[in-house]
């Protein structure tokens, strides 16, 4: 990975160097003393597109020409706190997820959906996978070391998430048959919607092609219950993939399901 590096945050609370040394050999990228140096001076310095850099959070924020961003579980802690207060979660309810679930993510992103569904599956298991390596380390990190102000149950959630750096194809193709309860897509970045200057900067580094009809059909081989896609409410991906579209007034957004357990 040579467009990026890895520093510490200018003023160093605590002695960083050292966990940011341990995620660079892991991560297999360079780790570059920050002295006085400006974050933007970096990218000219050492002639790379991204510059990591480990706060006093010992967190990570991602620095490219576009922005930055820090990792953060978004919509899925106020999700999860609807849930807690009694209401029902669209996501939740369409994929009839249960304590034991297993789950395979396809398009894992900013792990949103994967947290909300890993909390609701305790004892069961959420796998996600993202495609670009960068942005599947930045979440794994996230996911491990973000606690500000979540309780247990949710932290818990958080790091029971297995992130996986594949391309769904690729996974798919290898897994076993009936292997998942549920197979779940949700391309980030569909044609028609805004996004924030920070999902702008996800999206320069993310595949968007569309999913291939071969993907669902080993889906379909890999699901014991539902494949299950989120996309726009007047896609017509869900026509062309097969799947039946769930209606919902009102929303931007809606999700196809092909039963498997009915089949």
């Amino acid at each position: 990975m040579d467009d990026v590096i890895i520093t510490t945050a200018s003023r160093q609370q605590i002695d960083l160097e050292p966990v940011a040394r341990e995620i660079a050999t892991e991560w297999n990228i360079p780790y570059v003393k920050r002295k006085k140096h400006s974050v933007q001076s970096f990218n000219s310095r050492y002639n790379v597109d991204n510059v990591l850099v480990l706060d006093h959070q010992k967190n990570i924020i991602w620095h490219n020409q576009h922005g930055a961003i820090k990792y953060h579980p978004g919509m899925a802690l106020i999700r999860i706190k609807r849930l807690i207060s009694g209401n029902n979660d669209s996501m939740i309810d369409l994929l009839d997820i249960k304590d034991d679930s297993i789950i395979l993510d396809c398009t894992l992103g900013l792990a949103s959906d994967a947290i909300v569904a890993q909390y609701v599956a305790k004892e069961g298991q959420v796998i996600g996978l993202e495609a670009e390596r960068l942005l599947a380390l930045f979440i794994k990190r996230g996911l491990t070391v973000y606690d500000e102000d979540i309780d247990s149950q949710i932290k818990q959630a958080m790091t029971k998430i297995k992130v996986i750096h594949m391309n769904y194809n690729e996974y798919l193709q290898q897994a076993p048959d009936k292997s998942f309860d549920i197979v779940y897509f949700d391309p980030m970045f569909r044609d028609g919607i805004s996004l924030s200057p920070n999902m702008q900067m996800i999206k320069t580094r993310c595949c968007n092609d569309a999913i291939p009809i071969e993907t669902i059909e080993q889906a379909v081989r890999v699901a014991r219950k539902k494949v299950v896609l989120k996309e726009t409410t007047y896609s017509n991906e869900f026509k062309r993939l097969g799947f039946k579209q769930i209606i919902r007034p009102n929303s931007s957004f809606t999700y196809g399901i092909i039963d498997v357990e009915g089949c």
